[in-house]
């Protein structure tokens, strides 16, 4: 056939076949059929191409052909075919922006469940998107004018007539105290049902959290403007966003909302979004250092025996913005920059106790308010502060002496040589004794009194120094307390590495009239008058020298200019001592507002960030507790916190119920850690830990592997 087809196209005589052919006329694409124009589209349309390529091949164009007039492949020839196929001609139509992530079947049942009163975070659940698509769509839907007489507007936020809302047994209204604002919380806890979660292991925190009682302390606390979150669950997430890794408040964002949010007893954890905000707020409303002191307290008053020995040291957090801020000696890169000092306490157990943040200065000047804060959480029973040589300074110890608190610590050098014979002096340790060379004497200072110095020797010879308040204990005691100066040092490290102490949480600055001293001007300009006056001096008082000297035979002139030269001197004196004089009542430093007065220093706002500092130590001592109780019965102190914070996002199945909550942890692959685990979950049992707001029992399990 196609041959004879051939054959007719030769025949002489006959006219040429048409062609398909494409061509551009006046700012139109024109497709034409040999003389005939069939179609006439603009070449932005791409709906009107689609189409008229589907026309022609249901005309008997070839799909080859029309593949190589319009420049495409010939596959996708076929598919606009197959979709004209199955949808017409609106299935030939591009989709114009963002697809749909609901269809009507989906949105249907939405405005079906939220006309029943179930909560965003059900409804987000039953068709499968988040709870701000859910709030988004039924904003923007159109009820009927007669439903919308009944809705009444709480804080500017349209919510159904609450009379005909049933309040079920899953709303919890956690006791606030006075709080004016009680009546507008609600909070939407999980009443029944089971969750999977990636985190079921971060459920033992829980029993550390009881413990020290957190929900009393959250409790008490004004809950502010919020109706979802209460304080309770929002210091609550920000912990647990901290202890499952989040460095930053950001990090959370990361973390699998219903997973997490199941740690807490909520449907999903809050969106950035909503925890940024509320977190914000909150620590506009309470002291943040108050919360920490009151948790503190709570945790030393759950100990069996308190501890006698705390630690505080300062750390430097450089700043690498713009603003300007007070400048501090940054140990690691050895230079000045800008930044701040956090001030921490830390107790012989390695505990966090509490924390201050402010410019950057000495210790001995950053240490008093955590040392006031400790104070009010010790009350006034006995205790011992260690510190480094940085507060190592009679005054310090003065102000110690006078605040009732014993203290060891380092001398400064040069050291001093001790006025009597060395001495051995022993202290137990995990059952061992130790033995050490030391000479103890004790001292007097003025202002400070009687101290003990404790001079501890290596190879014969005096290694380092030690003074203190406590004249009765033994030297090796003393000297093991301070050697145990490196706990904070090793909590630092690890509360950055693991809990982003150093990050910055708020780019906000309070800008403040900059009353730091600073290099006075006019000290300069004096001081350089003296130098030149100095360096006058010194010339004219050379010249004589080389004249009176030099030999020559006009002694009249000679005289005559050793005259000039001595006037000139005695002038230059006169100036001299004129510059001294003035350069001595001018002050070296003086405020920098002295020389401008719009000069500023910026300073971080540290609410937030004292907050969220608060969560990351409540998230430290939490872990920290854990991760001792599990060794007891794992007996690895290598690696015992990293087995702990991998515990930590051990997955398994949280089951609520309205009496009580039951933890299934998978089993751990290595069985010495399932061992130690089991022991762990037995004690636990043994006294069930209740979620914070909450008044359900919390029960744990192993499962069992199949």
């Amino acid at each position: 056939m196609r041959k004879r087809r051939e054959q007719i196209e030769l025949l002489p005589g006959m006219p040429a076949p048409f062609k398909l052919t494409k061509t551009m006329v006046n700012g139109e694409m024109v497709v034409s059929w040999g003389p005939r124009a069939v179609f006439v589209y603009d070449p932005a349309d791409l709906g009107m191409r689609n189409l008229a390529i589907v026309a022609l091949t249901s005309a008997g164009a070839s799909g080859l052909e029309v593949a190589a007039l319009f420049e495409l492949r010939p596959e996708y020839i076929s598919r606009l075919r197959g979709r004209a196929s199955k949808g017409g001609s609106a299935a030939l139509v591009p989709p114009m922006g963002r697809p749909r992530l609901l269809s009507d079947e989906a949105i249907a049942q939405a405005y079906a469940m939220a006309d029943a009163n179930r909560p965003g975070t059900e409804i987000a659940a039953a068709i499968s998107v988040s709870t701000a698509t859910v709030s988004r769509l039924l904003a923007r839907r159109v009820r009927p004018e007669s439903e919308q007489l009944r809705l009444s507007v709480i804080d500017g936020v349209e919510k159904p007539d609450q009379a005909n809302i049933e309040v079920e047994s899953a709303i919890v209204k956690p006791d606030l105290g006075n709080s004016s604002d009680t009546d507008n919380l609600v909070v939407t806890r999980i009443s029944d049902g089971i969750r999977q979660s990636a985190y079921a292991g971060a459920m033992l925190l829980h029993g550390f959290f009881d413990r020290v009682g957190a929900s009393a302390v959250f409790g008490v606390l004004p809950s502010g403007s919020a109706r979802r979150y209460d304080v309770s669950a929002t210091l609550l997430v920000a912990t647990f966003g901290f202890a499952l890794g989040a460095s930053s408040l950001e990090g959370t964002k990361h973390l699998l909302d219903t997973d997490a949010g199941a740690l807490v007893g909520l449907e999903r954890f809050p969106h950035l979004r909503t925890l940024r905000p509320r977190l914000a707020g909150l620590a506009e409303e309470i002291d943040p250092l108050r919360v920490q002191v009151a948790l503190a307290k709570a945790m030393l008053e759950a100990d069996d025996s308190a501890p006698e020995v705390f630690f505080v040291d300062d750390h430097f957090v450089a700043y690498t913005g713009s603003a300007p801020l007070a400048k501090g000696w940054n140990t690691r890169r050895r230079r000045g920059e800008p930044g701040r000092n956090d001030t921490l306490i830390v107790d012989e157990n390695w505990r966090a106790i509490c924390f201050s943040s402010g410019a950057p200065s000495s210790l001995s000047k950053t240490m008093w308010g955590p040392l006031e804060q400790l104070r009010v959480i010790c009350g006034d029973r006995p205790v011992m502060v260690g510190f480094d040589r940085g507060g190592a300074y009679p005054k310090v110890f003065a102000e110690l002496n006078k605040a009732g608190f014993d203290w060891v610590t380092y001398r400064r050098a040069p050291l001093e040589v001790p006025s009597v014979l060395p001495k051995h002096s022993w202290v137990t340790i995990d059952g061992y004794r130790h033995y050490i060379q030391v000479a103890s004497e004790t001292l007097h200072l003025e202002d400070v009194g009687a101290l003990r110095q404790i001079s501890i020797y290596e190879d014969g010879q005096v290694a380092l120094q030690i003074l203190t308040s406590d004249l009765v204990s033994s030297a090796a005691r003393l000297a093991h307390t301070l050697r145990s100066r490196w706990r904070i040092e090793n909590s630092f490290k690890y509360l950055q590495d693991h809990h982003g102490i150093g990050w910055l949480c708020d780019y906000r600055m309070d800008r403040r009239p900059n009353v730091a001293k600073v290099t006075n001007p006019m000290r300069t300009q004096a001081h350089n008058a003296l130098k030149s006056a100095e360096l006058a001096v010194a010339e004219l008082e050379r010249s004589i020298g080389r004249n009176a000297t030099t030999q020559t035979a006009d002694i009249k002139e000679k005289n005559n200019t050793l005259d000039s030269l001595s006037r000139q001197l005695e002038v230059a004196r006169v100036v001299f001592e004129e510059a001294r004089v003035a350069l001595k009542a001018i002050p070296a430093k003086i405020p920098a507002t002295d020389i401008d007065p719009n000069a500023t220093r910026a300073w971080p706002v540290t609410n937030r960030r004292a907050l969220q500092m608060v969560c990351s130590l409540l998230a430290y001592n939490a872990e920290l507790d854990l991760a001792r109780t599990l060794n007891n019965y794992l007996c690895d102190l290598n690696e015992y916190r990293s087995i702990t914070r991998n515990l930590l996002h051990q997955p398994g199945e949280i089951r609520y119920s309205p009496r009580a909550i039951t933890v299934t942890i998978r089993q751990p692959d290595a069985p010495r850690i399932n061992r130690a685990l089991s022991l762990l979950i037995e004690q636990l049992n043994a006294n069930p830990p209740r979620l914070s707001g909450d008044n359900r029992p919390i029960t744990y399990q192993i499962e069992p592997k199949s």
